[in-house]
């Protein structure tokens, strides 16, 4: 072999390790790229399934009166309806919903001559609504909070508005919960 086909080999070889090296590093970064995103993904779901346990813990929590209690007084405090009355919590019933029991929450606010604006009432019943779990208002009456204090609404002269001050005659939730197969 002379010296000019073995230079050529040699280059020819030189060329194909170059080629494997290249190849075997691109493997070797997908390779890599794979397992870190597998293990950023292993992480994600560790943590959504603590989160998933501790909103589980938390809910059984606040299925008791005293976890509706500490849940709509923290509502009315944010705001701005002062403290909640009487919070009563009937026993659960079977729903006509198959594999559900509700729950009936009636709420008094402490004083009858308490006036809310329709913001208040809004703020209330939404996050009330959307921080607790299958909680939905089933009841709600409101009334002027005029007629409240006794006397008669005085009449209003054409293109005027009313006070916007409302009173709460009657406030009911329900929370629905799945039970067990039987």
């Amino acid at each position: 072999m002379s010296n000019r086909q073995t230079l050529y080999l040699l280059l020819v070889l030189a060329v194909l390790a170059g080629g494997a090296r290249v190849y075997m590093k691109s493997y070797h970064d997908t390779y890599e790229n794979a397992m870190q995103q597998g293990k950023n993904h292993m992480k994600f779901v560790h943590e959504t399934v603590d989160d998933l346990q501790h909103r589980l813990e938390s809910l059984s929590v606040a299925a008791t009166e005293q976890g509706f209690r500490g849940h709509f007084q923290a509502r009315a405090y944010k705001a701005n309806m002062g403290r909640v009355g009487e919070i009563t919590v009937a026993k659960p019933r079977r729903s006509r919903v198959a594999n559900a029991q509700d729950q009936v929450i009636d709420i008094a606010f402490g004083d009858e001559n308490q006036r809310f604006t329709r913001d208040q009432i809004r703020g209330f019943l939404y996050f009330s609504e959307l921080l607790m779990p299958r909680v939905r208002t089933s009841a709600l009456h409101l009334i002027p909070a005029q007629s409240v204090a006794g006397g008669r609404r005085p009449k209003l002269q054409t293109g005027e508005d009313r006070e916007d001050a409302w009173a709460f005659k009657k406030l009911t939730f329900l929370h629905r919960s799945q039970v067990a197969l039987e």
